[in-house]
């Protein structure tokens, strides 16, 4: 399967509250990144690698998020979830997989992390692990503002709540899942994906990590938003 072939999942509905000492009021996908919202950037790398169709689940001001993104980014269609009110993780990517043809591979993620890995591997880790869920993990050290995710051998055991943590993984907000899916999730409208969802029930699904090593930035705080700028952009599409 190539990144062609894939529907990509930009969740993007945050009214992103613990910004506006940065952005003002502006979605946290429109904050401004060396001089480009912070989701053209996600796009440009999802452009690079091959990525052809996008469903943006927006929520918090989406038209003025589909006035400044519009339907198409360079080769890249885009396509609009609304959220007319708010679904939590969960909810918006259960709503965003019903648009997406059932037997089809759907890959997600969160719209104000940016972490340039290459799609097509992760692909191919979940043609030959076929999982429920494949979660991108990190390695990170000295960690407080991130739950842990445990690992054993190739399968994902444990998620371990905020804490200070000296070494282990992160959870990236990145998931690929398969056809049936949507089949799995709650009946629920609203909760959360990995804490209502992956971590009650990791014992009886089959949730296996693919571990990136690339560079990882959340802006959802004022501190990491600050460092995003010596980071996005390095790798991966240009603008």
């Amino acid at each position: 399967m190539k990144c062609s072939e894939i529907s990509v999942i930009i969740l993007a509905g945050g009214f992103g509250t613990r910004l506006r000492s940065e952005i003002g009021e502006l979605p946290k996908v429109l904050a401004d990144v060396n001089g480009k919202p912070f989701i053209f950037w996600l796009l440009a790398h999802l452009n690079g690698v091959g990525v052809r169709r996008v469903l943006l689940s927006v929520g918090y001001k989406w038209a003025l998020v589909r006035e400044v993104v519009g339907h198409s980014f360079d080769q890249i269609t885009i396509e609009y979830v609304v959220e007319e009110a708010p679904l939590g993780t969960g909810g918006a990517i259960k709503r965003a997989l019903s648009q997406i043809a059932p037997d089809s591979v759907a890959l997600i993620l969160n719209g104000d992390t940016y972490c340039p890995f290459d799609p097509c591997e992760m692909i191919e880790a979940f043609e030959e692990f076929q999982p429920d869920v494949l979660l991108g993990v990190k390695q990170m050290s000295n960690f407080d503002r991130y739950g842990r995710i445990e690992i054993c051998g190739d399968r994902i055991t444990n998620f371990v709540e905020k804490q200070f943590c000296k070494t282990g993984f992160i959870s990236i907000g990145v998931y690929m899942v398969g056809g049936g899916f949507l089949n799995l999730l709650p009946s629920l409208e609203k909760f959360s994906f990995e804490v209502d969802f992956l971590a009650k029930n990791h014992n009886s699904m089959n949730l296996r990590p693919f571990i990136v090593n690339c560079d990882f930035v959340d802006i959802g705080i004022p501190l990491d938003y600050r460092l995003a700028a010596g980071i996005v952009g390095k790798a991966g599409g240009s603008l």
